[in-house]
């Protein structure tokens, strides 16, 4: 009788498949509760505070961060404030290697500046591994004083990259975290920039309703059957050669 080799049946009962993504956790926080988080504060110049409202979120409680900075004069000023969730925390040694992460975060921005000063807003999702920082920037649109809905779809490693400088937000667009192995602690962080020469300014943001889910590379259940099946052939076969 002729003999099968392993590879040949791996072929045959689709042992080959890809792992999709199947398993998920989510991670969601729909009041942020300023308690659930550490909050490092980054600033060159001026003064941040970070606040709990009770109310102003959307709707309910949200998280406040005020920032007063003073007149720059000839250099640049930046400030960051990053936010880790204490329980968003992902071990894929553990939980599963991951395949892609997606998430959302809704955003409220009132920055006054002086007549003619650009606004722009960005909001990101960042992660901390290795006692490094990445971060997934997305930029919003320049509406003021509303909430907006941020966020990102099947996000890979590559979609994260390291942050160099904490204060500037500056990254190394050539390093992203390890999706396999490796502790990781999520978050969201805000940050502000005023150019040289454009005077005092106040921003105010305030976060609501941020919601991450992970999708874990693993077998679909199709999968698993097939292996059971090409299993038995493969030792019938053997048997009978």
């Amino acid at each position: 009788m002729k003999r099968f080799s392993f590879a040949q049946l791996v072929l045959a009962f689709g042992f080959g498949q890809v792992c999709v993504p199947a398993g998920a956790a989510v991670f969601s926080d729909v009041d942020f509760d300023l308690s659930s988080y550490t909050v490092s504060k980054f600033s060159q110049s001026g003064a941040i505070d970070v606040s709990q409202t009770l109310d102003g979120g959307n709707p309910g409680k949200a998280v406040a961060i005020d920032v007063t900075a003073p007149p720059p004069g000839f250099e640049n000023s930046y400030s960051r404030v990053f936010l880790f969730n204490k329980s968003f925390v992902y071990d894929p040694q553990i939980d599963g290697a991951i395949a892609s992460i997606s998430w959302t975060i809704d955003k409220y921005t009132q920055i006054i500046l002086p007549p003619g000063t650009g606004v722009y807003s960005t909001a990101g999702l960042v992660l901390l591994q290795d006692g490094k920082i990445y971060d997934a920037t997305v930029v919003l649109p320049s509406t003021q004083g509303t909430f907006l809905t941020a966020g990102g779809d099947a996000l890979t490693a590559t979609s994260f990259n390291l942050i160099t400088d904490t204060t500037t937000g500056a990254v190394d667009a050539t390093a992203h975290p390890n999706f396999s192995s490796g502790v990781m602690q999520f978050g969201t962080r805000a940050g502000f920039g005023v150019a040289a020469g454009s005077g005092n300014f106040e921003s105010l943001v305030k976060l609501d309703n941020f919601s991450i889910t992970i999708a874990s590379a693993v077998p679909e259940p199709e999968t698993y059957a097939l292996l059971v099946e090409g299993l038995a052939v493969l030792a019938v076969a053997r048997r009978r050669a």
